[in-house]
């Protein structure tokens, strides 16, 4: 069931392999768990962060993100550290602040401070994103004369990577069960605080079509992640008589059937 940090982590590693590259991927999941995701035995260790700097001794560079990537540039201070910014947590966790108060932004913030400080190369997962980054490193010194005098374009300093999917999909095993004539199903996905679903509600309410359908996923990790946005929709579909009706939840599926969930071919076909 992995997310998609995990999911970009796992095809990475795929991908170097695959270039001949001698990987290991270190996960708070244990080997146990780690060993259904069709990597090396050998090739996999669990996250220690009392013992990194023995788990890194083998390693000529290190590729890390999230809060991790804190031990890692500090685990591993004579070697390349590659910081990998895909998931922009600090912007998403500014949402936070009416549940968790204001310490998540304080260390999010700290935490970039530091790895943008230290970091050897900074990847990210689009050209925007890029951009939002650049500023940030620009605030802290990283883009200066000298720098840009050896690397124009800055690419030696953060580079974009793609989020990461197979070459191949898998084929595809239905889900949910068969539309019914004339069905038509919106998937919007995950509730996150900083998301906005009202609008679409608004739009279903005004539509008196009630052959379409909204579909949602729960969140997989609601004990470490605020559900108040979750909490919110389900209290509003409840009062209108749509929740399990016009609009449904769906429990997170394991990864390798995250394709499998292609709600939005009748809206497509509709359209």
């Amino acid at each position: 069931r992995l997310a998609g940090i995990g999911i970009r982590y796992l095809e990475l590693a795929r991908r170097l392999a695959g270039c001949g590259l001698d990987v290991v991927t270190i996960s708070p999941a244990s080997v146990e768990e780690m060993a259904a995701l069709g990597l090396p035995a050998g090739s996999l260790r669990q996250f220690d962060a009392q013992r990194l700097a023995d788990q890194l001794a083998d390693r000529e560079v290190v590729v890390a993100q999230g809060q991790l990537a804190n031990d890692a540039v500090l685990a591993a201070p004579d070697r390349p550290v590659v910081i990998d910014l895909y998931d922009p947590w600090l912007v998403e966790n500014l949402q936070y602040v009416e549940s968790l108060g204001l310490d998540p932004y304080r260390n999010d913030h700290a935490t970039w401070v530091l790895q943008m400080s230290r970091g050897d190369l900074f990847l990210c997962s689009s050209e925007e994103q890029r951009q939002f980054y650049l500023g940030f490193l620009s605030a802290l010194g990283r883009v200066n004369p000298h720098r840009l005098r050896e690397d124009p374009d800055l690419r030696g300093l953060i580079d974009v990577v793609p989020f990461g999917v197979p070459d191949h999909l898998p084929g595809h095993r239905p889900v949910l069960p068969a539309r019914s004539s004339g069905e038509r199903r919106i998937l919007f996905g995950g509730l996150y605080d900083w998301y906005d679903p009202f609008t679409l509600l608004d739009a279903l309410q005004r539509l008196e079509d009630r052959r379409w359908s909204l579909w949602l996923l729960r969140n997989p990790n609601p004990q470490a992640t605020p559900q108040r946005l979750f909490a919110e929709v389900e209290r509003r579909c409840r009062a209108l008589g749509w929740w399990d009706e016009r609009v449904h939840a769906l429990d997170w599926l394991p990864a390798d059937r995250r394709f499998d969930r292609r709600t939005v071919r009748g809206l497509l076909r509709s359209a």
